[in-house]
């Protein structure tokens, strides 16, 4: 591509800035693992948010480093990753708010909150990556394959999910 060192500094004047802007990227890939695909608006609440759900851990679990470091950078610059995420995902949050609302509604589900969810999700997905490197050498021989636990470990986070919109997020 032939990007010099004097044209990296130019464009970001030194490396935090450069830092940030690629960290700001990551962060807005992760936001985007949490808002819905094109083309789901039409499926049932529970398919949509199932979807959602795994769109998230493929991402977390494709780029594990990148979620080690966004934990990371949360310590360090909690402000920057709150503007990124709040400009990235308030209106949807409000959308979400609504469907979970009107599905409270029909009696799909409990009362929830749309900001806990997405952090449940998150939270879930996440933690499920960043273990997995420290539980491969406990697994027994037949389970260590990575792909196989990840898998399960989704399937176990989408039930948990489901239990929690049946019983609540408190």
């Amino acid at each position: 591509m032939g990007v010099t060192h004097v044209l990296l500094y130019y464009h970001f004047q030194n490396k935090e800035n450069l830092f940030t802007e690629v960290l700001q990227r990551k962060i807005e890939q992760f936001i985007q693992s949490v808002l819905p695909p094109e083309g789901t608006e039409n499926l049932h609440f529970m398919e949509n948010l199932d979807t959602l759900i795994t769109q998230n851990f493929n991402i977390m679990a494709q780029n594990a480093m990148l979620a080690r470091l966004l934990v990371n950078e949360t310590e360090q610059m909690p402000d920057l990753l709150c503007d990124i995420a709040h400009k990235q995902y308030s209106g949807y949050l409000a959308r979400l708010q609504h469907t979970l609302d009107k599905e409270t509604e029909a009696g799909s589900i409990v009362p929830t909150n749309a900001e806990r969810l997405i952090l449940t999700i998150c939270s879930l997905n996440i933690m499920a990556v960043l273990v997995m490197p420290a539980i491969e050498n406990l697994l027994p021989e037949q389970e260590q394959n990575r792909q196989k636990v990840q898998q399960r470990r989704l399937e176990e986070n989408i039930r948990y999910i489901h239990s929690l919109l049946t019983t609540g997020i408190k």
